[in-house]
């Protein structure tokens, strides 16, 4: 069975129970950032999504490629 998960989406209001890929398309969506606090069930604590493994790829920020330049 696939995880199931509730989530305070930017809207502000609670959510679910959702799955993996409800939360993906939330996030593509702009219903959902990293910053929103998601919880497993049947888990209690909440947090970011960008702290829980399964979503940390997905809401990590671009690279833009810029670089300092080194210190010379």
């Amino acid at each position: 069975m696939d995880a199931r998960y509730f989530l305070i989406a930017t809207d502000g209001r609670h959510h679910g129970p959702l799955t993996f890929d409800d939360i993906r398309t939330w996030l593509a969506d702009g219903r959902a950032n990293r910053y929103c606090r998601a919880r497993r069930e049947p888990e209690s604590a909440w947090q970011p999504l960008r702290d829980m493994a399964e979503f940390e790829e997905l809401t990590r920020p671009p690279d833009l490629g810029f670089r300092l330049p080194p210190d010379d």
